[in-house]
């Protein structure tokens, strides 16, 4: 083996390989005008938003204003991201917030979430 002094025979060979991901980005505002009202509809019943369109995919976005499950009553609210329809084995990220009082005041609670929706009528949130 021939050795020189600037080390060029004992370089090894570099190889590069890349995974690209594609995404699609979207937005859906779900306004609930006078929440106090709905608040009162008991445990486990929800609203729906309208139902939106996310790269072939159907979503919706329900809202249980007395909580998810009775012995959940009395929690602000459940919210929950569902897959209403279009392939499954999707994976969806989402950033729930809920606004203040007229939605001017900035966020009071936000989260993200990322889940893989594998059946039609899954869902995912916060209960």
């Amino acid at each position: 083996m021939d050795v020189t002094s600037d080390n060029r025979s004992l370089r090894l060979p570099e190889t590069l390989s890349r995974c690209m991901t594609t995404s699609v980005a979207s937005a859906h505002n779900f306004e609930l005008t006078r929440f106090s009202l709905l608040a009162v509809v008991g445990a486990c019943k929800f609203v729906t938003s309208g139902t939106f369109s996310v790269d072939g995919h159907d979503w919706d976005i329900q809202v249980y204003p007395d909580g998810w499950k009775q012995e959940m009553a009395g929690y602000v609210s459940s919210v929950f991201l569902c897959l209403c329809g279009g392939a499954t084995g999707v994976v969806a990220t989402c950033t729930l917030s809920l606004l203040e009082n007229g939605g001017g005041g900035g966020a009071s609670v936000q989260q993200s979430l990322t889940h893989r929706f594998d059946t039609v009528g899954a869902y995912w949130g916060y209960p």
